[in-house]
């Protein structure tokens, strides 16, 4: 990727543009990755998470299997220690939880994460300007995937979920 946030103050266009081009090549890699490896699953919902000043971004996933796995662990181990019923619907969106959570794709988002944590560096007002054009440029790159027909179309795309956390 071989570029830096922090260059242009305020963000230049094509610095933006080249942001959401990476994050938008790297999702798709993660993802299509991530798929090829799971073949017979039936994948769900794909994510984006990051924390609420866009120091990093990183994909999630999860299928009906991982979530109906992730499920029996919780009543065989943490339920019965906590008193508690662990339920699909109570679990279905606990990305945290999830059977691809943090743990495919970081190769693919190495270099933009190295630029978005370089960008909280500097002094406060400088950051603040520059964040809501990042959190677009992200977005837009997540939004990509779905212009691209990545996640499919009619009956097929409606049981796919896509969404962005910010904790």
């Amino acid at each position: 990727m071989s570029f830096t946030l922090a260059e242009s103050r305020p963000m230049a266009l094509n610095v933006l543009d080249h942001l959401a081009v990476h994050v938008h090549a790297a999702l798709k890699a993660a993802f299509s990755e991530l798929i090829r490896a799971n073949p017979g699953q039936h994948f769900y919902a794909f994510a984006v998470f990051t924390d609420d000043s866009l120091q990093f971004i990183h994909p999630a996933a999860n299928t009906e299997e991982a979530l109906t796995a992730t499920v029996q662990h919780y009543r065989e181990t943490v339920d019965p220690k906590y008193g508690s019923t662990s339920t699909r619907a109570g679990m279905r969106w606990s990305y945290g939880d999830w059977g691809h959570f943090a743990n495919f794709g970081e190769e693919h988002f190495a270099e933009i994460n190295e630029a978005l944590i370089e960008n909280i560096d500097g002094p406060d007002e400088e950051f603040e300007a520059r964040i809501g054009s990042l959190w677009a440029a992200v977005l837009s790159g997540f939004q990509r995937l779905e212009t691209d027909g990545f996640f499919g179309s009619g009956a097929e795309r409606s049981k796919i979920t896509c969404y962005w956390s910010a904790t």
